[in-house]
C-alpha cells in the first residue's frame, strides 16, 4: 500500500508544481521502506530505491497520461463518496479545518489522487491493483468495477473511438476547441490580409465578394 500512497503523493506534489515529475518520483523513492537486511547493505538498498524510483515514475506518468479520462469516468461512478468510510469525505464535504489539517499531514495523500492511481491500474494496467485480493482498498474499487468498465464503454461510444489511445486524443482535442471554433471554421483559418487586384475588380466589389463568401 505504500506504493499507492508515494504515487497519490507524486499526483499531489506535481499538482502542486514542487517540481519536475522526475524528479519528485525519485525524491519520494527514497523515503520508501526498505527491510532490516537491506539497510544494512548500503548497495542493494540503493539498487532497490532505483528500481522503486523507475517503477513509481511509470505508474504516475501512465496515470497523469490518463487522467482526463479517468476524471471524466469518476463524474459519474462517484468511488470517492461511496466509499467516504474507506477513502474519507470528498473534499467538498469537509470543513477548512480539516482540509488544512490533511494538505499538512504529508503522509496522507489526497483521497482523490490515490483514487486516480488505483482506478488506472484497475482499468489500463494488465497486472492490475497489485495489494492481496482481500486488502479493503482493493476491494473498495473492485465494488465498483463493473460501473467503471460501463462508464469507460459509454465515453469512447460518445467520442466516437474504439481504443482507448484514441480516446486520449479525443478529449485533449475536445478540451482544447472552444464552441466557436467548431461552429465557424472558416473563422479558425481566416487570413489575416488579402491582396485586391484592382486590376480585375474594384476594391468595394472585393469586400462585396469575400462578405458574401462568409470571410
Amino acid at each position: 500500500m505504500e506504493f499507492y500512497n508515494q504515487a497519490a503523493r507524486a499526483i499531489d506534489q506535481v499538482d502542486s508544481k514542487h517540481g519536475s515529475l522526475k524528479s519528485i518520483v525519485f525524491n519520494l523513492a527514497t523515503k520508501m521502506k526498505t527491510s532490516s537486511k537491506q539497510a544494512q547493505n548500503g548497495s542493494a538498498a540503493k539498487a532497490r530505491q532505483v528500481s522503486d524510483g523507475k517503477r513509481l515514475l511509470r505508474v504516475v506518468a501512465e496515470t497523469l497520461r490518463y487522467r482526463q479520462v479517468i476524471e471524466s469516468i469518476l463524474q459519474a461512478v462517484d468511488v470517492l463518496n461511496s466509499e467516504s468510510k474507506i477513502f474519507g469525505k470528498s473534499s467538498s464535504s469537509q470543513s477548512k479545518t480539516a482540509i488544512s489539517k490533511q494538505a499538512n499531514r504529508s503522509q496522507h495523500p489526497q483521497a482523490q489522487s490515490l483514487i486516480l492511481i488505483l482506478v488506472h491500474d484497475h482499468l489500463f494496467s494488465s497486472r492490475g491493483i497489485s495489494l492481496s485480493k482481500i486488502h479493503k482498498i482493493r476491494l473498495a474499487i473492485e465494488r465498483h468495477s463493473s460501473a467503471l468498465k460501463a462508464e469507460l464503454s459509454r465515453l469512447m461510444v460518445r467520442q466516437g473511438v474504439s481504443q482507448v489511445s484514441d480516446l486520449i486524443d479525443s478529449l485533449k482535442r475536445a478540451g482544447s476547441d472552444s464552441p466557436d471554433e467548431e461552429s465557424s471554421p472558416t473563422i479558425v483559418n481566416a487570413p489575416r490580409w488579402m491582396r485586391v487586384n484592382t486590376i480585375k475588380w474594384s476594391l468595394e466589389d472585393a469586400k462585396g465578394w469575400l462578405v458574401d463568401a462568409g470571410w
